[in-house]
């Protein structure tokens, strides 16, 4: 982890999602959802079909979407699930990353 001029935390990926060299760079806002139930204290995880990752919800921030708006968005897609209530926001941070689906950076 490193810190940007922005003050905020930057990620790169490693081993297979490392940045690809000459690969188009795809800049977006988004969002991953921590869903947490509170009655069993268990996290909500995907594990993606073609792609080797188990990771929280995630998706991109449409034009005029909140951020809160995405995470209902992608988590009622990705799940079904439409019964949510937003505890925290977490700080924003960077990340670049090898999307090997999507086969971009």
């Amino acid at each position: 982890m490193k810190t940007d001029i922005n003050k905020e935390p930057s990620f790169r990926g490693t081993g297979e999602d490392i940045p690809h060299e000459g690969a188009e760079i795809i800049e977006r806002n988004a969002i991953n959802a921590v869903v947490c139930n509170p009655k069993t204290g268990r996290y909500m995880l995907l594990k993606w079909k073609d792609l080797p990752w188990i990771a929280f919800v995630s998706g991109g921030i449409e034009k005029g979407q909140t951020a809160e708006e995405a995470v209902r968005t992608e988590v009622k897609q990705e799940t079904g699930y439409i019964n949510l209530k937003l505890i925290s926001v977490l700080p924003r941070y960077n990340a670049l990353f090898w999307h090997g689906g999507k086969k971009v950076n």
